[in-house]
């Protein structure tokens, strides 16, 4: 009797264990090219976990807004002390809270933030919960967050899948790659700490007045009125419905009390905190009016909570033309590095966070600014500034330069010069409608070419990478091409088309055109369409390729 229960235990122990390793396998992960900010979960615990135990000063939770918005690498930069973005997509409050009971087991905390987002939306449907639930280890809290879930969806199906993640995605073996067999051995460590850095520009054309305009007309319209013509017949229906509300469900502040005892049941400060938003309120559930910003300033009042709006209490200087990643919803890099230092002002001024030198931050300080330098180049959209760039910060790199259709009509004397004092040497003044090709390694410039006719340039850079470019001027066909390791690259519009390559890591890091035919030549990418594909490429790399 004794030998088979040994044999059960035995063959239910492998079993157990075929069946978590079919699991991590089948599940999506935090990769290259799956990086979007909703898998960034699986990364964001996954480091915070590597972190040192008792290290953190800060912890950060919310939604998306939070994600995008708060760098703790760029916090220690300038004020030296530590902190964590946990915030998810689509976070709800209990999911907030279980941040806050994860980073007490490993951490001792002297301040948690939290994005008060949340408080007005539901995020019932189960997607802001799984992002988190599926990607960490289980524990009393994943069991307590897994039942609220179950509870609130109405669905006893959500608590099983939410153990056993695979359920939702067995069907995925057929998407399967090498990264998927190979993801247990990458780094969990996250030198970023859970910020996503965002290099899409896309600009809102709605400011806070207009915003707040529109929520006051949604108000206003408090009655339901229906017309109905049944046989030629008129009949009118009205009946109270409000348009917009600014409502804290019961759950909700509940939550939030909850929160607020284990921070204070801890020893930690709670700070709530709103993040810079603009959009339309018929639009966007979380665009944040002076209406939803009165109401957490009354809870907050009552129940004697530290709260700091940042759309109405503090001036961040946010540009919504271009500080948004999408026309208002989230910050990208350049709000974001604005929002940061407003916060961390406040937060040390406020909570007396300490100055801490730790040898793995200055180290991760280091990948974050590599990384940082590459969104920097990424986002510029100025040739003059583009090419400066390139001069001083990137000439370690491989720069393949072709031209579509024409590249020189206005190109200004200062542009010129500049390219003359980094080594190009061509007829810009006679290369109108010319073909052109150029390559730049290292800082210096290898090879450059100009003709009436179609040109053509192969060559190896970096370990053996073969390279193929290809200029046709407006006679003669008018397209380019740039070909590295067999892909192709290069938006092939008119003018300059430049692809900036790091030849020791095989990455391209910017793929840009500049219509230098016209006077006013801003940049065009591909790469925008794809949420910044060569940026999160190349964090990829740092995280898993860098010591």
């Amino acid at each position: 009797m004794k030998k088979n229960v040994i044999k059960v235990t035995v063959f239910l122990g492998i079993l157990g264990v075929f069946f978590w390793g079919a699991q991590r396998i089948v599940m999506p992960k935090y990769y290259y090219p799956n990086t979007t900010v909703a898998e960034a979960a699986s990364r964001i615990y996954r480091g915070f976990l590597d972190e040192e135990k008792d290290s953190i000063e800060a912890i950060f939770a919310g939604t998306s807004h939070m994600t995008y918005s708060v760098s703790p690498v760029e916090l220690y930069e300038e004020y030296g002390f530590t902190s964590y973005n946990l915030a998810s997509a689509r976070q709800p409050l209990a999911v907030a809270r279980y941040a806050l009971q994860t980073a007490l087991k490993t951490q001792d905390p002297k301040v948690f933030v939290l994005d008060v987002s949340s408080l007005f939306t539901d995020f019932y449907d189960g997607a802001g919960f799984k992002y988190v639930t599926e990607q960490v280890p289980l524990s009393a809290e994943k069991l307590q967050l897994l039942q609220e879930m179950s509870t609130l969806s109405d669905d006893e199906d959500d608590m099983v899948s939410g153990l056993f993640p695979m359920i939702n995605y067995h069907s995925r073996w057929k998407e399967l790659d090498e990264n998927d067999f190979t993801y247990l051995k990458d780094s969990d460590h996250f030198f970023t700490k859970g910020y996503y850095l965002n290099v899409k520009e896309i600009p809102s054309y709605i400011d806070v007045d207009y915003m707040n305009n529109e929520a006051q007309e949604m108000i206003a319209d408090n009655l339901k009125v229906t017309y109905t013509w049944e046989e030629q017949q008129l009949s009118t229906e009205k009946e109270d419905d409000e348009l917009y509300e600014a409502n804290v469900s019961d759950y909700n502040l509940q939550v939030l009390l909850d929160i607020a005892d284990i921070c204070e049941e801890n020893g930690v400060k709670l700070l709530l905190v709103k993040i810079p938003v603009v959009d339309s309120p018929a639009m966007y559930m979380s665009s944040w009016t002076e209406k939803r910003s009165a109401v957490v300033k009354e809870i907050a009042e009552e129940y004697k909570l530290d709260y700091l709006d940042m759309v109405y209490d503090v001036d961040c200087g946010i540009e919504w033309l271009t500080d948004t990643a999408d026309g208002g919803g989230h910050l990208n890099f350049l709000g974001a590095e604005k929002v940061t230092h407003i916060l961390g002002q406040y937060l040390v001024e406020n909570y007396k966070l300490e100055q801490q030198e730790y040898t793995a931050w200055d180290k991760d300080t280091k990948l974050y600014d590599d990384l940082k330098n590459v969104a920097s180049l990424e986002m510029e959209t100025d040739f003059y500034q583009y090419m400066s760039k390139l001069k001083s910060d990137f000439a370690d790199k491989t720069v393949f330069i072709v031209c579509t259709n024409e590249m020189s009509n206005g190109l200004s004397e200062r542009e010129i010069s500049l390219l003359r004092s980094m080594g190009f040497n061509a007829d810009y003044e006679n290369g109108y409608r010319q073909s052109y090709i150029a390559v730049m390694e290292n800082g210096e410039v290898t090879f450059e070419q100009m003709s009436n006719r179609a040109i053509k340039k192969k060559g190896t850079v970096g370990d053996s990478v073969e390279y193929v470019l290809y200029s046709a001027g407006h006679y003669v066909g008018s397209t380019s091409g740039i070909k590295i390791g067999g892909e192709t690259f290069g938006t092939n519009q008119i003018g300059l088309n430049i692809v900036v390559y790091d030849q020791d890591k095989d990455i391209v890091l910017d793929e840009v055109n500049f219509n230098t035919f016209a006077e006013e030549h801003e940049a065009i990418r591909n790469s925008w369409d794809v949420d910044a594909e060569y940026l999160r490429q190349y964090e990829d790399y740092l995280i898993n390729h860098v010591e």
